[in-house]
């Protein structure tokens, strides 16, 4: 494990202690990371392993393009409608995640709920295009794949 941080350039962020005093979970990562004691947890708070509450200063990077496929959705978030999506977000009752013991479990559960409504308020759209890194468009239809 020491390798693997070194290796890395990761740093140990976590410096929330369990009921016993001691830390078991390694929150590691070479972005700024602050880990604080998160005082409404999803499920019941296990003793040796707290609910953490991360917040991580995350780069936004540009994805490349190529190897589109057409078939996969993506969501136009500038037609979306946000009054509604932020009205039906207030009036979902969260309890439910509670009856869950599993955290993995639990989180499935929300995905679902956030997922169903962006379905529900956020148009999608199809990719008619697939575009290719520079220089191979030219490789590919000298060769006639193009």
């Amino acid at each position: 494990m020491y390798d693997f941080i070194n290796l890395f350039d990761l740093r140990q962020s976590n410096t929330v202690l369990n009921c016993s005093d001691r830390l078991l979970d390694l929150i590691v990562s070479n972005l700024t990371c602050v880990v604080r004691h998160h005082d409404l947890p999803m499920v019941t708070e296990h003793g040796y392993h707290p609910a953490l509450d991360l917040s991580l200063d995350c780069v936004n990077k540009t994805l490349s393009k190529f190897n589109t496929n057409k078939v996969n959705k993506r969501y136009n978030f500038n037609r979306a409608n946000y009054i509604e999506l932020y009205s039906a977000l207030a009036d979902i009752d969260w309890s439910f995640l509670k009856n869950h013991d599993d955290v993995n479990v639990a989180c499935i559960e929300f995905y679902n709920v956030l997922y169903n409504l962006i379905d529900r308020f956020v148009p999608t759209y199809h990719n008619k295009y697939c575009t290719y890194p520079n220089g191979s468009l030219q490789l590919l239809s000298s060769v006639g794949y193009v």
